[in-house]
């Protein structure tokens, strides 16, 4: 059975249905990753990833840990990577019945 790795590491590189990742988008050249949640895994090394409410296939290649929520849509997700930058803490937006996080 063939294991995926990170580059340089020699831990083993695999993800639970549910898990929050950065998924290798190809549909527009000014972002190249988007938010997504593991849906389901095929094989050793394929998964479905929810990606803005569509199901999308992807090697775990094409596939990035992300340990945090998914953050409004309208937030780039490259800028993130590129500057690797830490997570900045989102807005609360509070209402009569609940108490949302953007």
């Amino acid at each position: 059975m063939q294991e995926a790795k990170l580059p340089g590491d020699k831990k083993d590189r695999s993800f639970e249905e549910n898990d929050t990742v950065l998924c290798r988008h190809y549909g527009d050249k000014n972002q190249k990753w988007k938010y997504g949640t593991i849906v389901t895994r095929n094989g050793n090394l394929n998964y479905e990833v929810c990606v803005d409410g569509r199901i999308q296939r992807r090697h775990v290649d094409q596939l990035l840990p992300y340990n945090g929520p998914i953050p409004f849509q309208g937030i780039p997700v490259d800028s993130e990577i590129d500057n690797k930058e830490p997570n900045q803490e989102l807005p609360t937006v509070e209402t009569e019945e609940h108490q949302h996080q953007f």
